[in-house]
Formats: structure tokens, C-alpha cells, sequence
């Protein structure tokens, strides 16, 4: 097994006990909350989020696009090279911090623009300028932070998420059974960011202690140039991307009602759990595509393409097979009384959900491989056409939003971006991508319909119901998968490298084992 290889297995090993344990942590907190601060809350929690996304470094795309100069340094161990880097990365990081907290604080004035009665709830301005700190802290350990991500080491950082996680929900929890309120609700998130940014700190000092000493030489202009390039082209297609989610949100808030947004606020909360695991994936093998990339080796990556294709497939095919088997009754389940939406409705979610997940995969090595400028249109035009259609359609009610969403991205994102992918990253036709694709799509499509069908039979009550049914659905998607794709190349590779991670650390257990 290769070191990237190595590297990248290690680093989804914790990544994925760590984000289950999370999720669960996180489901349980977001009842709570519904059942002590109530529906209202909840549409303001998960309108505010996606607005302040527009304030953070992660959100708008900044910091990988900066990061990305640090693949080149760590793949040729040259030190020197990576303090001026960390300290262009610094600079810009804290620039930006400063920008985000004018800008966003202007907006305190004006918060009766993102939905209608909004000062019905108290301390509405103190709960916004929490939300917008919390958006805003990370700017100032971002270049830390990326020092010990692209260094392909994402399993600190995941520790380390764990461990401020934890801390907070054991805190909102306390204030949620004693005293509920929003605003010692978002105080809680806040110190948690803190907690984490401060604990990255201390760790990228002990990592890299060559970081405490200033290089007197400073980045080139036609790099700070490039790297300045690569930012603006980051931030078009993010806020773009943005404009879409906060369009959506917005269109349910304003024509449809904040009520109906907070119908929609636990379909997110379940959604964007799966997406943060997307994301956590993403980040724990996307340095070492950053790494390949740097080293210019194009044919190995396009074939480990394909086989993170099967993975995010088989991952989010089995997501949204479970969800379409589940989603109603562990709502019903999860919160009581809480109305829920149509088996259509749910539909044009779990299609918009699946689509996304699988975009962020060629993403993912569009990015590491530094193509950011040659995609901005593709946002763009994504943005416009769910604007015109989300408000064409929004008399239809929630449905009409979310048709709209998954049109715009068929008739953008979903052939667009992964032809730039293939022309300008692999230099190779991307016919052979779409085969593939369409092959899993209808896979998925099929172990859906079958698992709704079993699903629907059973009779059990409450969380058994939800139990069996997500026993069943995972059970289906597995053997749909294993009998379409067994015999292909990716399967046998991954088979192979599977089998190759454990036996490396059963081996290493057993040796730990000896010496002592």
C-alpha cells in the first residue's frame, strides 16, 4: 500500500466512527432543541446558517484555493517554501476576518430582509452576531489548520472536531433541560469553534515548529497573482452555489412561509449530517489528489477517480436508499407532532441530495488539481436558472422550490463541471465518466424503488419500524451494488486495498503487542 494510500485510508478510519458518533449526538441535540425552543427557532437557526456561510473562509471556498500552494512544499519537504505559504495564507486569512465582521455587521440593521416576523423572537440581533462570530472565528486559525490538512493528516483534525463537539453538546444539553434559550444555545457553538481553533493551534506549533521562525522572503507577485486568480474564481463559484441554497431558503421563508422552513429545518438537519460526512471524506483523501497533481502524475489519479467514484457512490446510494425507505417515519419518530412533507416532495429532495454528493466528488479533484477559474460560469448560470425557475415555481409550495433546484443542476453542474474535469485536469474524453455514472444512477434508482417496496410491508411501530426499515434498505442497496459492479476494475482495486489497510494494521497491533 502506498503512502497517500496509507495515508488517506487512515485518515476515513476515523473520520467515519467519529461523524457517526456526531451524527447521533447532533440528531439528539436537534430534538431537544425542537421540543424546548420549537419550530419557529429552527427556522431561524437553519436561515441564519446558510446566510453567514457567505462570512466564512470554508463556505466561500477561499481556503482551499489558497491552500493549494501548499501541495507543491510538502511533496518536495521544502520548509522554507512553506513558511511563506502559511504566512500569504495568514495574511490573506486575517484580512478577510476583518472584511467579514464590517460587512456582516451591517446586517444587523437590516434582518427583517431575511424573513418575515423575525424580531418575534427575543434577542434576535445578539442571537445573529453569535451566529456571525462563530462564522468568522475560524478565519484566524485557518492557515494552521491547513497546515495539518494538507499535510494529509485530516485525522487530527477530525480528533480534534471530536473532541469540542463533544464539549458543546454536553453544555447545550445542560442549558437546553435547565434554562432554553437561543442565545446561550449559540454561546456554546461559539466556544466550541473557539475551543477547536485554539487546540489547532497548539498542535500545528508542536508539529511544525519550524512555523515559529519569520522567512525574510515573501510569495512572488505572478504567484500571489495566480493564488489571488484561483481565490476569485473559488469565491464565484461558491457564492453562486450559495446564492442557490440561500435562494431556496429565502423562497420558503418569504412565499411560502417560515412555518414550512421549519418543516424543512429536520430534512435538512438529517441531510446536511450526511453532506458533513461528504465533506470529511472529501478533505481526508483530497491532499493526496492535491499531492499527485503536484507531482503531475494524471493517469494514476483519473484511475483512482473511478474508484472514489464507486466508494461516493455506493456510500450516497445507500444514503439516499435508506432515506427514501425511512425519511417520513424517523421524522415522526424523532420529533413528534412535527408535520412532514409528501412522498414527492421527499423525492425532489433525495434526487437534489444524491446529485449534489456525487458533484462534490469531481469537485473534489477539479479543486485539488487547482482548476478554479475555468469553472466560474458553471455556478452562474446554475444561480440564474434556480432563481427564475425557484420563483417561477414557488406558487407550487415547497415542491415547486426544489423542482426547480434539481432542473437547474441537470441542465448545469451535472455534465458541465465534469467535462472541465476531464479536459483541462486529465486531458481525457469524459464519455467514459458518464457511462459509468448513468450505471450507478440507475443502480441507485432501482435499490430505492425495491427498498420502499419491502419497507412499505412492515408493520412494527415507532423506532423498531425505523430500525428494520434501515436494516433492509442497507441490505438491498449492498447486494444491488455487489451484483452490478463486483466484477469491475474498481471493485477488485478497492477490494484489494481494503484488504491490504487491515492486514497493515492488524500487523502493527500485533507488533505493539510483542514489544510490550
Amino acid at each position: 500500500m502506498g503512502t497517500r494510500t496509507k495515508k488517506a485510508a487512515t485518515n476515513l478510519a476515523f473520520v467515519v466512527p467519529s461523524q457517526v458518533i456526531i451524527c447521533i449526538l447532533d440528531f439528539y441535540l436537534k430534538r431537544k432543541f425542537a421540543s424546548a425552543l420549537g419550530v419557529m427557532s429552527m427556522g431561524i437557526e437553519s436561515t441564519f446558517s446558510n446566510l453567514l456561510t457567505l462570512f466564512s473562509l470554508s463556505g466561500l471556498g477561499i481556503l482551499p484555493a489558497l491552500s493549494y500552494n501548499l501541495y507543491k512544499p510538502f511533496a518536495e519537504n521544502d520548509t522554507e517554501r512553506l513558511k511563506i505559504v502559511v504566512d500569504f495564507i495568514k495574511k490573506v486569512c486575517w484580512g478577510l476576518a476583518a472584511f467579514f465582521l464590517l460587512i456582516g455587521g451591517l446586517f444587523v440593521f437590516r434582518l427583517e430582509w431575511v424573513a418575515t416576523n423575525i424580531y418575534d423572537i427575543k434577542n434576535m440581533k445578539i442571537i445573529y452576531l453569535l451566529f456571525l462570530i462563530n462564522a468568522v472565528l475560524p478565519c484566524f486559525f485557518a492557515h494552521r489548520h491547513s497546515m495539518i490538512l494538507y499535510n494529509q493528516k485530516k485525522y487530527i483534525v477530525v480528533i480534534i472536531n471530536f473532541i469540542a463537539v463533544s464539549l458543546s453538546a454536553v453544555a447545550k444539553l445542560f442549558i437546553l433541560n435547565t434554562n432554553p434559550n437561543l442565545v446561550s444555545f449559540m454561546a456554546c457553538t461559539v466556544l466550541a469553534t473557539l475551543l477547536e481553533g485554539v487546540i489547532v493551534f497548539f498542535v500545528s506549533c508542536r508539529k511544525y515548529p519550524f512555523l515559529a521562525t519569520k522567512s525574510d522572503a515573501c510569495i512572488s507577485k505572478r504567484e500571489a497573482l495566480v493564488s489571488f486568480k484561483n481565490v476569485g474564481g473559488a469565491v464565484l463559484n461558491h457564492v453562486f452555489g450559495l446564492v442557490v441554497n440561500f435562494t431556496n431558503n429565502i423562497y420558503m421563508s418569504k412565499f411560502v412561509g417560515l412555518a414550512v422552513a421549519g418543516i424543512y429545518s429536520p430534512y435538512q438537519a438529517i441531510l446536511s449530517e450526511v453532506k458533513l460526512f461528504n465533506s470529511h471524506f472529501c478533505e481526508a483523501i483530497g491532499p493526496s489528489v492535491g499531492n499527485l497533481a503536484a507531482l503531475g502524475e494524471y493517469k494514476k489519479l483519473e484511475k483512482r477517480f473511478y474508484s472514489v467514484l464507486l466508494i461516493g457512490n455506493w456510500i450516497f446510494s445507500m444514503a439516499a436508499c435508506v432515506l427514501a425507505s425511512n425519511l417520513t417515519p424517523f421524522i415522526n419518530v424523532w420529533m413528534p407532532g412535527n408535520t412532514t412533507f409528501d412522498d414527492t416532495t421527499c423525492m425532489f429532495i433525495l434526487i437534489n441530495f444524491y446529485m449534489l454528493a456525487i458533484r462534490k466528488l469531481v469537485l473534489m479533484f477539479k479543486n485539488n488539481m487547482g482548476i478554479y477559474w475555468d469553472g466560474r460560469y458553471v455556478t452562474f448560470c446554475e444561480a440564474v436558472l434556480d432563481v427564475i425557475l425557484g420563483y417561477l415555481f414557488s406558487g407550487h409550495g415547497a415542491i415547486g422550490i426544489f423542482a426547480g433546484l434539481t432542473i437547474s443542476v441537470i441542465c448545469t453542474c451535472f455534465w458541465w463541471e465534469p467535462w472541465l474535469l476531464f479536459k483541462l485536469g486529465f486531458k481525457s474524453s469524459v464519455v467514459v465518466y458518464f457511462k459509468k455514472q448513468l450505471l450507478y444512477y440507475g443502480a441507485s434508482v432501482s435499490c430505492c424503488v425495491i427498498s420502499v417496496l419491502f419497507c412499505s410491508q412492515i408493520t412494527a411501530p415507532g423506532w423498531a419500524r425505523v430500525r428494520v426499515g434501515c436494516i433492509i434498505s442497507m441490505i438491498v442497496q449492498i447486494f444491488v451494488f455487489w451484483i452490478a459492479f463486483r466484477k469491475t476494475e474498481e471493485f477488485l482495486s478497492l477490494r484489494q486495498l481494503v484488504f491490504e489497510f487491515f492486514r497493515f494494521h492488524v500487523f502493527k497491533l500485533f507488533k505493539l503487542k510483542n514489544r510490550r
